[in-house]
């Protein structure tokens, strides 16, 4: 399988060399085809000790074709992806292709056995006009605060001056993830999700409310405020505030696979809380900075929330080995997070585009205590190819264990060094 998807790979880049600027089919009516191809390799910096780390990496390719006509488009696409190396020998697979099943039967975990390399990620129909905007079939489901997956269902949204109206709906047995083909995110929604949400934006501001209802398993109301201010091409602010408010029908121990299951007694019926705060400020066009707050009350995220996040963070950079796939505590009951955000972007005429930054995390919760650092690095060096570097620091400190290795169980109060550097690198077509 993975000659395959190195395979899928090299034909996209052939394919590439005589394909014009995806972007210019944007606008046009007729047949088109857009891709890409990834590499993408994670090392670990610390291997050794009872409960490491974990590297790996793999390489991904996807192609879409299509045909637009005016508002109308049809667009069928797939992607294809294989672990190139892994130090854990199969668990990997929690990171590319795990299938948990259809409902959740694969209980012995990721593996070899039951991971998809290959996937339908778009096949739908979509008709976008002036005041309505309607997609239907397989899709990347985005700019949600709380959900950030393909998805399969519908998705609809109605404007008027600066209203909207938009209804959403997935299978929980489609859900997939953001282009790692982690079909385990469906853990997460087992029987499916149905979103509404009003909303208004102008200029300075953006208001959304909004209800997730996991069927047979929570009702999550929620509500985000935006406010701008200033002009970022000299002194920019933005603030966002955003709350949820999940109902748990029962406890998690009543629907099968979920983490963190020995908090407390593994019970988050009732009412839970996530509460979210960020503060931007751009200086110049070209600098950014921002400090946010992310507060769990309660075991707010154990069903809701972690196949998207409001802040766009990813919360599985945690050691495979460790609670769920990977999961950092940043979404773990009670917890509470502090995050700093910086970027820098430079813009060159001969070398391209870059943008550094530098991000850190403070959490806190009754299960770990996490700190980070990353450094990363991002280079545009053209419209289609582009190369990432990140590089973190990261200490996870367990006050209260819910997992082990072979019987073994890591040490309450220990520190565990959970530091990594990734590379990435990316072509669209």
């Amino acid at each position: 399988m993975k000659k395959i998807c190195m395979l899928m790979s090299v034909m996209c880049w052939l394919w590439a060399q005589d394909s014009v600027d995806s972007k210019d089919t944007e606008s046009k009516n007729g047949f088109f085809y857009t891709g890409a191809m990834e590499l993408f390799n994670k090392n670990a910096t610390t291997l050794a000790g009872s409960f490491p780390n974990n590297t790996y990496g793999y390489a991904l390719g996807q192609i879409n074709v299509g045909y637009k006509y005016n508002g109308f488009e049809v667009v069928l696409g797939g992607v294809g992806a294989g672990l190139t190396h892994d130090s854990t020998k199969g668990l990997a697979f929690n990171h590319v292709g795990f299938w948990s099943g259809y409902m959740n039967e694969n209980a012995a975990g990721a593996s070899a056995a039951n991971a998809h390399n290959l996937f339908v990620h778009n096949a739908y129909m979509r008709y976008q006009s002036e005041n309505l905007d309607l997609k239907l079939g397989r899709f990347k489901q985005e700019n949600d605060d709380w959900i950030d997956v393909y998805a399969e269902g519908v998705n609809a949204i109605v404007r008027a001056g600066g209203f909207h109206l938009k209804l959403f709906g997935t299978s929980g047995l489609a859900i997939v993830g953001n282009g790692w083909l982690m079909d385990y995110e469906r853990l997460f929604s087992t029987y499916g999700i149905l979103n509404a949400e009003v909303g208004y934006a102008n200029e300075f501001v953006k208001f959304d409310a909004y209800v997730y209802y996991g069927n047979r398993e929570y009702i999550a109301p929620g509500v985000n405020l935006e406010i701008y201010a200033g002009d970022s091409d000299t002194f920019g602010s933005k603030t966002k505030l955003t709350a949820l408010f999940p109902y748990h029908h029962k406890g998690m121990e009543g629907i099968r696979k979920h983490y963190f299951a020995d908090f407390g007694d593994g019970d988050s019926s009732g009412w839970n809380a996530t509460l979210v705060a960020r503060q931007d400020f751009d200086f110049l066009r070209h600098y950014n900075v921002a400090l946010a707050v992310y507060k769990n009350i309660g075991n707010a995220n154990a069903r809701m929330g972690q196949p998207g996040n409001p802040l766009g963070l990813y919360t599985l950079d945690n050691s495979v080995y460790s609670t769920g796939p990977a999961l950092n505590a940043l979404v773990a009951p009670d917890a509470f997070s502090a995050l700093f955000f910086s970027n820098i972007t430079l813009n060159t005429a001969k070398a391209g585009d870059f943008v550094f930054g530098l991000d850190g995390r403070y959490t806190t919760a009754p299960s770990a205590r996490e700190h980070s650092l990353k450094a990363h690095i991002d280079w545009d060096i053209d419209s289609q190819l582009k190369l990432s570097l990140i590089a973190t620091y990261y200490i996870s400190t367990p006050l209260e264990v819910h997992w082990a290795i072979n019987g073994a169980v890591p040490e309450v109060g220990k520190a565990l060094d959970r530091s990594y550097v990734i590379s990435q690198v990316s072509y669209n077509f």
